[in-house]
């Protein structure tokens, strides 16, 4: 993912002598090292990419940089451990606060053996977080990206039945567990919208994690994927997840994406992200020009539901990433 946002512009200060100059502004960088690492991005050039965050008299205040450690791999493998640690050393050279996670191992159904470290969601949490004191904010999380970000573009026109799959496919192994039945609607005709591929497979992932999360072993899980129209505001794409999770009080819906609320109360009825994990998503959404909320109408259940804007591939000129 790659996505930047500027949350408040430049200031000016005066000086005694009545000049005025530009005040530095304050830079968080945040990089997902192992997904980088893994996708096309070995031998990146980190001192480069932190120039180029701190470019336009930029301040580097934040330079979090999430790194995925085998433990097992580094147990047998005495080179692995070596270059590992010099790699985390250069780093620290050039800056970088190094965040490790730790792989943890599975076995999916066919009996394939797959790591996940799970930094990405580490690194969204921290962006969030850290995001109110600072001017400028980067995440870099695929190196296919990173030449967009140079390019200061983050975001593509992308298919959006491939993001739902993909997003489908994470969860996959959480719900065989609990033999929970997902029902999946995707658009009758291919869309479209303008938007981060990665960000959007997130949303829609978080969204998938919560509503298994609280729906019981055995229970069902929808996704509904639509898009539709008015003459005023155009096409959209509506996303709903709707979970079995018991329905959620009336009294905590509205707060449901309060991240300040949701620190200090981590568990409501009804929800089963137990973290800031629904508030990143609002953000994420919004980040977008999209809006989420969430409805708790049926007795012992709740749909998430994101309306996203739809773009007209014939008429635009966005660059195209199938």
């Amino acid at each position: 993912m790659g996505v930047e946002t500027r949350p408040r512009q430049a200031q000016k200060i005066f000086s005694q002598g009545g000049m005025t100059k530009e005040r530095s502004q304050k830079v968080g960088l945040y990089v997902d090292v192992a997904n980088i690492t893994r996708n096309g991005g070995y031998g990146m050039r980190f001192d480069m990419l932190r120039e180029f965050a701190c470019r336009e008299n930029g301040e580097p205040v934040r330079l979090n940089a999430y790194v995925a450690y085998d433990e097992d791999r580094a147990k047998t493998d005495r080179d692995y451990k070596e270059r590992t640690l010099n790699f985390y050393s250069a780093l620290r050279d050039f800056g970088y606060k190094v965040i490790e996670k730790v792989v943890t191992w599975y076995v999916d159904e066919g009996g394939s053996r797959y790591g996940k470290a799970n930094a990405d969601l580490d690194m969204a949490v921290d962006a969030l977080l850290q995001s109110e004191n600072l001017d400028r904010v980067l995440l870099a999380a695929n190196a296919e990206k990173l030449k967009s970000l140079y390019e200061d573009e983050g975001f593509y026109l992308a298919r959006v039945n491939p993001v739902i799959e993909s997003a489908v496919n994470v969860v996959t192994p959480f719900l065989t567990e609990k033999g929970i039945d997902l029902q999946v609607t995707l658009p009758e005709a291919e869309a479209f919208v303008y938007a981060d591929r990665d960000a959007l497979q997130q949303i829609l992932t978080y969204l998938l994690q919560n509503a298994a999360a609280v729906t019981p072993p055995s229970g069902a899980i929808t996704l509904d994927a639509k898009v539709t129209s008015s003459p005023d505001d155009g096409p959209f794409l509506t996303v709903q997840v709707t979970d079995e999770g018991g329905g959620i009080p009336i009294e905590e819906i509205g707060k449901v994406f309060d991240r300040e609320y949701r620190s200090e109360h981590p568990s409501i009825p009804g929800i089963g992200d137990r973290g800031v994990g629904l508030a990143i998503t609002r953000t994420l959404v919004e980040a977008h020009r999209g809006r989420i909320w969430v409805e708790s109408k049926d007795p012992g259940t709740s749909t998430f539901s994101v309306l996203l804007p739809v773009e007209n591939l014939q008429t635009n000129g966005f660059n195209h990433k199938l």
